[in-house]
């Protein structure tokens, strides 16, 4: 989400050099509390005291919300709200004492304080936010105002961004079959259209049959392959609903599962932390989120416990690139593609699953799992061991093992061997390019 701090039509602070400062602060609070909201764009303003009619924001695929300081809708009351002291707002000391009345439309939720007072209000209409006060008058105790700030912000995020989010989720919801019909509309539809196609081709083929009667033996028999499809299609498409609900309430009764989100065509697998399994050892790979868009097959994995790795130094597992969320799907990347065609989605999210919970080592990726922490076989995690890398392969790893490249005599007897040019390598290396000498007891590079 894109966000910006105007100085139309008055500074924040009161002059240039207040706003200045102010700015990047309000800015952070913005990003980092109001976590839910789905807008490409927030701007903030702030007004004079006065009724506004901006209209200025909006929904949809393209929305931009707006946040006015010091300003209510056009139809609200005239009167301001005047308390004779200033009370605590969400428990923060203040010395406010006047405040615009809100409009009190229906389709507006406001911001009440602990006496009940309304510090903010939201119009679901207009996509805008007007924060009833002129809470930046000045620098007097600015950090006890961006703390109130801070906390409308929040209260903002959970009455509206959080409840309009919930609607989404199919452990929240209380439509679940609103939700369902949203869902498999928007499949039966994208499938409606792909029915066409093969009604389309059929009747072209069915012409060629006249046309083409050397190639009647083939045409035949694509056509009939035609119609059995265009069979299960249709016979798919009216029981899409049922279908998808059974998936959905099989993936929350799976212990890995937390939450499934629908919207539109893609579906988002929340997950409990999961365990990435590399042959007797295990790692801690956190909480995922799971990405699925049905109609073009396209997954991203996202985690709570990114390590630097292979591909940024934020991936959230070997094969996931931390920056997209793409992952290195490897040979299983045909069979996602024919569940996603078939939408479905339990399946699909179990393979996902089963993705992350697997390391390839024998890749370039893979042999960096060893950067996240070790699970024992009590459950326990133990933080990871710091790695040292390989002097001959150059991957980190937990442990390494002492080798030489060649051996020396002390005396015409060749008495006394010891080892020289000693340095640190893997156990694989160590293997592979090494064997163990009895006369000094050590591993000496292989004369080849």
């Amino acid at each position: 989400m894109e966000i910006k701090i105007n100085d139309y039509r008055t500074y924040i602070g009161g002059n240039k050099a207040n706003h200045t400062l102010l700015a990047p602060k309000i800015h952070e609070i913005i990003e980092k509390t109001l976590l839910d909201c789905e807008a490409r764009l927030l701007d903030l303003y702030t007004e004079n005291g006065s009724h506004h009619n901006h209209c200025s924001g909006r929904s949809g695929v393209d929305a931009r919300v707006v946040i006015f300081l010091n300003g209510t809708f056009k139809g609200a009351p005239a009167e301001n709200i005047v308390i004779a002291e200033a009370q605590p707002i969400f428990g923060i000391e203040n010395t406010f004492t006047t405040f615009l009345s809100p409009l009190k439309s229906e389709k507006c939720t406001r911001i009440l304080v602990e006496n009940g007072l309304p510090v903010a209000e939201w119009n679901e209409d207009t996509y805008e936010f007007n924060i009833l006060f002129d809470l930046f008058n000045n620098m007097d105790n600015v950090n006890a105002k961006l703390s109130i700030f801070a906390e409308i912000i929040k209260a903002f995020n959970e009455q509206v961004w959080i409840v309009k989010k919930r609607q989404f989720s199919w452990l929240l919801t209380n439509n679940k079959d609103k939700l369902i019909k949203t869902f498999s509309d928007s499949i039966a539809k994208s499938r409606e259209s792909l029915i066409k196609n093969d009604i389309d081709r059929l009747s072209r083929l069915e012409n060629d049959i006249r046309t083409y009667k050397t190639n009647l033996k083939t045409l035949y028999d694509q056509a009939n392959q035609k119609r059995r499809i265009i069979e299960t299609e249709q016979k798919y498409n009216g029981n899409i609903g049922k279908t998808i609900s059974d998936d959905l309430n099989l993936m929350l009764s799976n212990k890995k599962i937390k939450d499934v989100f629908i919207k539109g065509n893609k579906a988002t697998v929340y997950t409990y932390p999961l365990f990435i399994h590399n042959g007797s050892a295990t790692y801690y790979g956190g909480n995922y989120r799971i990405e699925i868009d049905m109609h073009n097959s396209n997954i991203r994995f996202f985690g709570d416990n990114p390590r630097s790795s292979y591909w940024t130094d934020h991936d959230p597992h070997p094969h996931v690139n931390g920056n997209t969320g793409e992952a290195c799907l490897g040979n299983i990347s045909a069979t996602i593609a024919e569940l996603c065609s078939q939408f479905q989605l339990y399946p699909l999210s179990l393979m996902c699953i089963d993705f992350l919970e697997s390391v390839n080592t024998s890749d370039a990726a893979g042999k960096h799992v060893v950067e996240w922490d070790l699970v024992d076989k009590e459950g326990k995690i133990t933080k990871k061991k710091d790695l040292e890398y390989c002097s001959d392969c150059g991957y980190k790893h937990i442990a390494l093992h002492t080798v030489y490249n060649g051996i020396e005599w002390d005396d015409d007897n060749n008495d006394n061997a010891h080892g020289t040019e000693k340095h640190q390598v893997c156990e694989e290396c160590r293997d592979n390019y090494y064997y163990y000498n009895d006369e000094i007891e050590a591993y000496v590079a292989n004369e080849d």
